[in-house]
């Protein structure tokens, strides 16, 4: 699932990321990919698809 992938790779640049203002960015965006992840998953899961 690429939007598993995407909110995966911002949390890896929160932690590792050398650039502290993508970092910063990274951080404040995550709230929002983890949100929509989570409404993906919810929709996958009521339509019965993986």
């Amino acid at each position: 699932m690429a939007h598993q992938q995407l909110t995966e790779l911002f949390e890896q640049y929160v932690q590792q990321g050398p650039d502290s203002a993508l970092k910063d960015h990274a951080q404040s965006t995550l709230p929002v990919l983890r949100e929509q992840l989570k409404r993906i998953e919810e929709l996958t899961a009521a339509n019965g698809k993986r």
